[in-house]
């Protein structure tokens, strides 16, 4: 009798022993050490450059949705970002506030590309057009690869990476 009472004492002090915990996932994303962000934002190309890597970095956008933002989702006086993300069909879905640097990087690219409506981050070769994630993605890897923190492919050192 007495065992019985202290396995039902353990039981109602732990109600969770027996339980098994759930998996793990298979891995967890990588992100890049802070020395490696600075690297790469230290050797942007140009402003338009800037811009996408601070976004990714220091917004945790994705490449979809850097590609996605318009100049109505910029509000630079009071610093925030609608957010066109993941599941939103091209609704927006989140609002973010802008750092310091990433607000003074786009007000910068603005002035240089002019305020015209539409995509935030333009192409180079059609001016009036946005950019696709996946050139996004591309463009990203080139500039990590330029500036020494990109080795080689599938090094974990992508366009994901920078967001987390």
């Amino acid at each position: 009798m007495t065992q019985h009472s202290t396995t039902s004492q353990t039981v109602c002090q732990y109600p969770t022993l027996g339980i098994k915990a759930p998996p793990l996932p298979p891995y967890l994303p990588r992100a890049l050490p802070v020395p490696a962000v600075a690297q790469v934002v230290t050797h942007a190309p140009d402003r338009r450059a800037r811009v996408v890597l601070l976004l990714m970095a220091q917004e945790g956008l994705r490449r979809a949705e850097v590609a996605a933002v318009q100049l109505g989702d910029v509000d630079l006086c009071n610093r925030t970002l609608q957010v066109r993300g993941k599941g939103g069909q091209g609704r927006v879905t989140a609002a973010v506030p802008l750092s310091d640097e990433t607000a003074s990087a786009i007000d910068a690219y603005l002035c240089e590309v002019g305020h015209a409506a539409g995509p935030l981050v333009r192409s180079k070769v059609h001016p009036d057009r946005g950019i696709t994630p996946h050139t996004l993605g591309e463009l990203v890897a080139r500039w990590m690869a330029d500036s020494g923190v990109k080795q080689a492919p599938r090094d974990g050192r992508s366009a994901h990476a920078l967001r987390h």
